[in-house]
Order: C-alpha cells, then sequence, then structure tokens
C-alpha cells in the first residue's frame, strides 16, 4: 500500500467506523483515487493538480495533490481531510 493510501484510511478512520469505514475503504476512496488519477494523466508535465472531493452527506472533505513528472509518472504527493 502507498503511504499516502495509509495516511489516508487512518484520518478517515478516525472520522468513522464499522461498516460506513468498510464502504470508504471499497468503494468511495478507489473512486475517488481513479477519478484523480485520471486528471493528473490529463494534466501537463509538473503542473500541479490539485482536487477537493466533498462527500454528500458533509462530512468530510478529502483533498488531493499531485503531479505528473517529466518521464509521465502520475503521482499523489499529498491527501488531507477537512
Amino acid at each position: 500500500m502507498e503511504p499516502w493510501m495509509k495516511q489516508l484510511e487512518d484520518r478517515i478512520s478516525a472520522r468513522v467506523n464499522g461498516h460506513e469505514l468498510v464502504h470508504y475503504k471499497t468503494v468511495i476512496l478507489p473512486r475517488i483515487v481513479a477519478d484523480f488519477y485520471k486528471q493528473l494523466s490529463a494534466a501537463g508535465v509538473n503542473i500541479p493538480v490539485n482536487e477537493e472531493y466533498c462527500m454528500e452527506d458533509g462530512s468530510m472533505v478529502i483533498v488531493l495533490k499531485g503531479i505528473k513528472d517529466n518521464a509521465g509518472k502520475c503521482r499523489i504527493v499529498s491527501v488531507d481531510i477537512k
């Protein structure tokens, strides 16, 4: 598991638990990460990409920041939760 994903899961675990946590890990986070990687892929080289994903219930906002390097590799550089 990528360090940023572990950090993100830990921060979500501090806010939700039980079935809701399982739902975040198995449904919500994979969709958010897939969408963010699409945006990174479409971005120019070395142009930072920042995106906020607001949960429908208003419980939190997941913030992802990433960049596509000179070799075209997309990587997430930081995660946060508001």
